[in-house]
């Protein structure tokens, strides 16, 4: 992605957490719960009202802070209107919608995912590829690199070890420096695929040596989740498959959330249908 892109999105919130902690464990907003009247939820909305939540939700003259929708069953979970408004056209997405798409994805209700996908969300690995790690990260002579805390997975709030030990896949978004892209984790195989909207043909050092690491750490989570589970010898071997461009500088977001929704094991990533992937 550019330096100085085109979109002027904030970025996501700082978070307070330590990839040594015992846990991610992240600071969030408190805000009062939404209250929904009885008759309203289970009402089926039409076209005009779902046209009219949507002008609602993403108005830019209202206030950017206010809680607009709370993911039911996961307290910790709900979306402002700048996350909401991040949706438009030119703007960046935010973490919070990335990992609301998570959470979507894993609901035991999507039958799509329940039995092949587990979406990680973005805050494990941008918690631990932070610069610091990344720069005492070594391969070389030997292994050495900050990893996950003795506790990680214990706390189901981020990472359900018994929902995700049941999949053939893992997708792992994650954003640095304002891009994002996806890790897609074939468990069995032990094969890591970067699917990344904005760049092509070889990967730089620097960006090699991010895709290393996170390798180690979704080998490491695959360890916590399955017991069982063998570490590569020199880690995953990774594969770069030929995928839908995005146009613009900010549209990165969409494109993982769209990769994750439209992934299919039997159809090769290159004729994916790239109308679909564009709309949304």
């Amino acid at each position: 992605m550019p330096a100085s892109p085109s979109c002027k999105t904030p970025s996501p919130p700082s978070k307070k957490i330590s990839p040594c902690m015992t846990r991610t464990e992240q600071i969030f907003t408190q805000c009062t719960p939404i209250k929904v009247h009885p008759l309203l939820k289970r009402r089926k909305l039409d076209e005009d009202d779902e046209e009219r939540l949507r002008r609602w939700a993403a108005n830019r003259s209202s206030e950017q802070s206010q809680v607009v929708a709370a993911y039911e069953g996961k307290q910790h979970l709900s979306l402002v209107r700048e996350d909401i408004c991040s949706l438009l056209p030119w703007r960046w997405v935010t973490s919070n919608i990335v990992h609301w798409m998570c959470s979507t994805f894993n609901d035991p209700e999507s039958l799509r995912f329940k039995n092949d996908f587990y979406c990680i969300p973005p805050e494990i690995l941008e918690t631990v590829l932070q610069k610091r790690n990344l720069d005492s990260f070594r391969e070389v002579p030997t292994v050495s690199y900050v990893g996950l805390g003795p506790h990680f997975g214990d706390d189901f709030i981020f990472f359900d070890k018994i929902a995700a030990s049941k999949r053939k896949w893992w997708f792992a978004p994650v954003c640095i420096d304002r891009h994002w892209w996806l890790y897609a984790f074939e468990i069995y195989q032990k094969r890591l695929w970067v699917l990344d909207s904005m760049y092509i043909g070889e990967p730089s050092n620097e960006r090699l040596k991010i895709h290393a690491y996170a390798g180690r750490i979704i080998e490491d989570m695959a360890k916590v989740t399955m017991p069982a589970y063998e570490h590569t010898k020199d880690g995953l071997p990774r594969f770069y498959p030929s995928v839908p461009r995005q146009d613009n500088g900010c549209d990165c977001g969409v494109f993982v959330i769209k990769f994750m929704q439209f992934w299919s094991l039997d159809k090769p990533l290159q004729h994916w249908d790239k109308v679909k992937l564009n709309m949304l």
